[in-house]
Formats: structure tokens, sequence, C-alpha cells
């Protein structure tokens, strides 16, 4: 009889012990403490007896409040991502224009809030064209992170240089900013990657310390930051067992998914190294104009319009052509000059077939006679003192377009 009524005892005690209360929150940060307290009730001789909660080092006293709750703490798990963003592909650029912007964006999936220094890092790849070798390299580059004011690069708004308490989940914008080299041709790139390193948040407006090692014994490059402003060293492998009083901290970043981002001194985007990065790239857009000039025999005294020849009095057609290459920038206020004094014998031996002077562009429209006066129309000659000189202007020639002037003169 004892020996049946022990093992009933026992069964009910048994059963107790799958009753476990839930952490105090399900959304708990790095750090936290997480605390649980499993209770039991049972029955004696179908009598209910007092609960007996939990302990960490086992409780045999009955009674809410006499347990212990079994706390950890929350490790923190270090998981961030550096993406292209904005219009996917080029920042387009006029030759010699100042601070065209590359946008990122980098998001936080840690589970705190954390601090991002940040790099520009010259890949040497046209991160668009199949990761082919770039060209050229921008001037002045920097990196800024957007401050929300103002969609898009704005110079004096966005000056932070680094990533600033970014809570989880969160994301920001990032830009690196340079400047297209005046001599830089049409089509011409500069790849450039945006290097973040993940930081200690906790101090607002302060930059924090970087995180260079996590307790898996994964480490950090060593890398300069904050427009040249903080420098960072190596990282040592530190790899110890988890311990529930202490934070640890795992790195969980993963790797960077193009060529780029693993072939780039100072970029290497590779998984749990407490870094990631994307890459970007510049390309100029410069006009690239081409200027032709032909001449042609209209007539001469002896020959008429037959089979002309350039003799005294005959008249000689010029046909200057100014194009600019498909695909290529816009060329503004574009204006042709015609010095005839290099083109003519030391007699002087041409002279202006008044009211001859045509051109067709893009911004006249149709073939329109211009005069030789100074006047309101987009050409002109000069003939004052011995200098024969001609000019006109174009407009703006777009890509594949073109302007042509035709204007005559009498040989003497």
């Amino acid at each position: 009889m004892k020996t049946r009524l022990l093992a009933k005892y026992v069964g009910l005690l048994i059963s107790g012990l799958f009753v476990l209360l839930g952490s105090t929150s399900v959304f708990a940060d790095a750090g936290d403490t997480i605390s649980n307290l499993a209770t039991i009730s049972y029955q004696v001789g179908s009598v209910n007896q007092p609960v007996i909660e939990s302990s960490p080092t086992g409780n045999t006293t009955s009674g809410v409040g006499n347990g212990t709750s079994t706390d950890f703490l929350e490790d923190r798990e270090i998981n961030f991502s550096v993406a292209e963003a904005g219009v996917i592909g080029y920042a387009v650029g006029a030759a010699g224009q100042s601070d065209v912007a590359l946008q990122f964006t980098l998001t936080n999936n840690s589970n705190a809030t954390l601090d991002f220094l940040l790099a520009a890092i010259d890949t040497d790849l046209d991160t668009h064209n199949g990761g082919a070798a770039d060209n050229i390299d921008a001037n002045n580059v920097v990196v800024f992170v957007e401050d929300g004011t103002t969609p898009g690069y704005q110079l004096a708004e966005d000056t932070a240089v680094f990533v600033d308490e970014l809570t989880e989940g969160a994301s920001v914008t990032v830009y690196v900013v340079g400047d297209i080299p005046a001599g830089a041709t049409n089509g011409q790139t500069a790849g450039y990657a945006l290097a973040a390193q993940v930081a200690a948040g906790g101090a607002v407006a302060t930059e924090g310390a970087a995180i260079t090692n996590d307790d898996n014994g994964n480490i950090s490059p060593a890398g300069t930051y904050s427009n040249g402003g903080t420098v960072v060293v190596a990282g040592t492998a530190n790899d110890i067992a988890d311990a529930v009083g202490t934070m640890e901290t795992v790195f969980n970043d993963p790797a960077g998914a193009a060529a780029e981002d693993e072939s780039t001194a100072g970029a290497q985007d590779i998984a749990q190294n407490g870094q990631a990065s994307d890459a970007d790239a510049f390309q100029a857009n410069a006009a690239a104009l081409t200027i032709t000039k032909t001449s042609a025999v209209i007539s001469d005294p002896v020959n008429g319009v037959t089979n002309p020849k350039a003799i005294p009095g005959a008249v000689i057609e010029y046909t200057l052509t100014i194009a600019n290459a498909a695909g290529a920038g816009d060329a503004d206020l574009v204006a042709i000059t015609d010095n005839l004094n290099t083109q003519i014998s030391t007699d002087g031996s041409i002279a202006w077939v008044t009211d001859s002077m045509v051109i067709t562009s893009p911004d006249a429209g149709a073939a329109q006679a211009l005069t030789d006066a100074a006047d309101a129309d987009e050409g002109e000659f000069n003939d004052t003192a011995g200098n024969r000189e001609i000019s006109a202007d174009c407009g703006t020639l777009s890509a594949g377009e073109s302007c042509i002037l035709i204007f005559q003169v009498t040989v003497q």
C-alpha cells in the first residue's frame, strides 16, 4: 500500500516540473537579463499542496516567493549589411564636376544599438561591367551619412562621418562622395566600395570604439575610417565559452555577394569579420566633340560653276561640322571660331562673300542665314584691321547631335 502511494506522489511531482513561466521579455536586447521561474503544483491524497518554485541550486521550500529565478544575459549577435542603393548603376557626373555621390544603405540586423565606422575603398573595378578594371580614380573621395533633412546628398547637411546609435532593424543612407577628374573622357569609370566596421554604441554623438573581435575567435582586419580620422588595428582572437552572467559577442555578418567585395584590399567582405561592404562606380559623362572642316570650289571666273578651279576670283565654300558622339554628355554653349588669318597667304588673298554664312543646329533649327553684323543672330564676321575671323554659336549639342556652319570666301 505505501509503495503504491509513494509512486503516485512521485508521478505528480514530475508532471509538475513541466510548468514553466516565460521570460521577462520576448524581444530582449543584448546585455538584458533573461529570467525564468518554474513552478510545480501537486496533490497528496487528493489534497492540493503548496506550490514549489524552482531555483538554480534546487528548492524544497514550498510557497510562492521561496524560489529563485534562473537568469542569464542575452549575448550580442552582430549582423549587418551594406548594399548599393538609389539608382542602381553608375553615379554619372560631368568631367570636372564636384561632389558626385554614390549611395548605399547600411542596415543593422543585430540585437543591439551600434555605431559603425565608414571608409571608401578604391576597388579598381568597374562594378557594372562584369568586374572589368576601371580606368580613372575620383578626386577628394570622402564618406558622409544622410542626416534626414533633405533626401539625397546635401553638402551643407550631410556632414557626419560615422553612423551614430543605429538601433536594431534600422537602416541609414551613406554616401561616398567624389569629384570627377577634369580630364576624364566620356564613359570612363572609377569604382569604390563603402566599407563599414562595427563599433560600440551607447554614447550619442560620440564615435564608439571599434569592435574588432568576437568571442568565437573571429577578428576584424585593420582599417582607416572617418575620412582618415580613425585608425583601427586588427583584432585579437578571443575564443571563450559562454558564461551566464557575461554578455559575449558573436560576429554573424554575412559575406559580400559581389566579386569586388572579396577581391579588394581593405574591403574583404568575408563572413563573420565585423565588417560589411558593397561597391559602386562613378562614371564620367563628358561631351565627345569632333570638328571637321572641308572646302569646295563653288565657281570661278573662267569656268563658272562647271568644274571650277580655285583661281583668283573663285568662290570657295567652307563647311564646319561639330558633332557630339552617341552616348556622350551634353556640350553646352558650343561656339565656333575660325581665324582665317592662319589659312591665307601673306598677301591676304581671300575676301568674304557677304551674307553667305548659314548655320544648322538643334537650337537654331533648320538652316538659318546669318549676317556679318554684330547683331542678335548666332554668328558674325570680323574683318577689321586685317583680322579675318568668323564666329557662330551652336548652343547645346546632346549625344548624337551636330551643328553645321557654312560660309564662303573669294580668292583674290
